[in-house]
């Protein structure tokens, strides 16, 4: 009998102490999910992207940050750890990675939509670009019903420093291009060269410099930081601001792994993408970024800046513009297309505020 008895309180005992802390909640247990989420972050970008890559180091920081009273963590890899640059996104689509953040051309042969960035002059310029694919804009509503098909979900949208050339020689006018060797990294600008008689050149950006050093391609097509980040300054002293080729780094999202967050822990998520994208775009864009990365490669390394005219402008423009088009019509089908440049012309007037969306998902701590 005082066995019973001694089981019995016993019992009782270790339900109350279960009770107890189920109220309370137990440490690294969330009360609302009943488990702590840890997202693993891939970044294409590396160290040495600077800015661009630190934008990224600062979005998994707000997660840490702002995810403690939810139990939401983040860890922050770049692509010369867990997976390469073209792993990402299959690694993305599994589950096998979180959230990915991606340059767009090396998405594009499994999400078509992203091709649209590669079009030369799509969206004049940075800002335009940067307004009109902010969360919620036509465009982005467009590419996140496209992730969606393939089990992501889009978080935001950033936007780059033009994509320009950096050649062994001066590049003035459209005939200058011709026969010319370039490396380029997206279909569409592979396109858009040929069409003014340039011959493109894909591969790898590390394999970039030796290229250009021994005269494999005469000219390199990037953003300034790969200039500076990859030493192209010292085999090539010649950058041709065109302006014209503008593309999206997309902040996606496992799509189960979103599903199973809670909705505070989403909040912090959607908060930190676009803390992303306004960091990452303000940074390399629209700020001091680019252009005070032009003043260093021309003072600390000797790289002449040209722009072009507009009156050359104007005539590569028509000569890239309609061919490529057509091509990439016939590539993502002509409905999607359709759809595609019609999203991107009603989102160059969108506009919001200048720090997007954090409003609409306010933190209450």
């Amino acid at each position: 009998m005082r066995d019973f008895r001694w089981r019995k309180y016993l019992f009782i005992f270790f339900l109350c102490l279960v009770m107890t802390m189920a109220s309370v909640g137990l440490p690294g247990i969330s009360s609302a999910s009943g488990k702590t989420v840890k997202l693993k972050v891939v970044t294409y970008l590396t160290p040495g992207y600077g800015d661009g890559f630190y934008a990224g180091v600062r979005m998994a920081d707000y997660i840490n940050l702002y995810g403690k009273k939810c139990n939401l963590s983040a860890e922050l890899y770049h692509s010369q750890t867990v997976y390469k640059a073209k792993e990402m996104l299959p690694a993305l689509i599994s589950g096998s990675i979180d959230i990915g953040i991606f340059m767009a051309p090396y998405v594009e042969g499994t999400m078509p939509v992203f091709s649209a960035t590669d079009l030369p002059f799509i969206w004049g310029d940075g800002y335009t670009q940067r307004e009109g694919s902010r969360k919620g804009s036509p465009f982005f509503k467009l590419v996140s019903v496209q992730c969606e098909k393939k089990n992501l979900k889009l978080l935001a949208m950033a936007s780059s420093c033009p994509e320009e050339f950096i050649a062994r020689k001066p590049l003035t006018k459209l005939e200058d291009f011709k026969g010319l060797k370039v490396r380029v990294a997206g279909a569409g600008y592979s396109k858009a060269l040929q069409s003014i008689g340039a011959v493109p050149i894909s591969m790898p950006s590390s394999e970039v410099y030796t290229s250009l050093q021994r005269g494999v391609v005469d000219a390199a097509m990037g953003v300034d930081i790969t200039f500076r980040a990859r030493k192209l300054y010292e085999v090539a002293k010649y950058q041709i601001n065109l302006g014209g080729f503008l593309f999206d780094w997309p902040v996606i999202m496992n799509k189960g792994s979103f599903d199973r967050l809670s909705e505070e822990q989403k909040k912090v998520v959607w908060n930190a993408a676009e803390f992303y994208r306004h960091d990452f775009s303000t940074a390399e864009s629209l700020g001091s970024g680019y252009l005070n990365m032009r003043n260093i490669l021309k003072n600390n390394y000797g790289v002449k800046q040209i722009y072009l005219l507009e009156s050359e402008k104007a005539r590569m423009k028509k000569a890239m513009w309609g061919p490529t088009v057509k091509w990439w019509e016939k590539r993502v089908g002509p409905e999607l297309a359709d759809k595609v440049l019609k999203a991107i012309e009603e989102s160059k007037n969108w506009r919001k505020s200048k720090f997007g969306y954090l409003e609409l998902y306010p933190l209450k701590y």
